[in-house]
């Protein structure tokens, strides 16, 4: 029995880590392309990172400002 449960935390805590790392990388990709003006594939990289942490309030905030950023863009586009 107590085999068995090592096996399942050590199997649940690399699923944790897996995720994080996951989130950790959308996050990074999406500052990325924030920063180079890519603005819809930053809305696409911070929502993959909130997917995957949903409980970060950075990565919401990212994709927020980034959503905002990426909707103003959209409208003065098609103003002109």
């Amino acid at each position: 029995m107590t085999k068995r449960l090592n096996g399942l935390c050590l199997l649940l805590t690399l699923a944790l880590l897996a995720s994080g790392c996951a989130a950790a990388t959308a996050f990074r990709k999406g500052d990325t392309a924030m920063h180079s003006g890519n603005l819809d594939e930053a809305v696409a990289e911070y929502r993959k990172a909130v997917q995957a942490a949903p409980d970060n309030a950075n990565y919401k905030i990212a994709l927020q400002r980034a959503s905002l950023a990426a909707s103003r863009s959209h409208l003065e586009k098609a103003k002109e």
